[in-house]
């Protein structure tokens, strides 16, 4: 299974640490996927994301938890295994 995630961020350290996180929980998984990384202030301003960064966008929604927090690998591996266990994805 190949899938899509996007960062929306602005902070570098954070968008690298989320990065190795989310791709170490995919491993995790047995699943792969690509990591898109969105940073600029205008796009993540337009959709309406600056308060909420990090953000990650999977499946066209919009997933995030503490706003200026890194999210680690145990909340991402959480996440997908909710999305992708879920129903409507199987």
């Amino acid at each position: 299974m190949g899938i899509e995630i996007t960062i929306w961020d602005n902070d570098m350290d954070r968008i690298r640490a989320i990065e190795g996180n989310v791709t170490r929980a995919l491993k995790s998984l047995g699943m792969k996927g690509v990591v898109k990384i969105i940073s600029e202030p205008p796009l993540i301003s337009r959709e309406s994301l600056l308060d909420r960064v990090p953000v990650l966008e999977i499946l066209d929604k919009y997933w995030s938890l503490k706003p200026q927090t890194v999210i680690s690998e145990d909340q991402c591996r959480d996440l997908l295994s909710l999305i992708f266990s879920s129903p409507q994805q199987s």
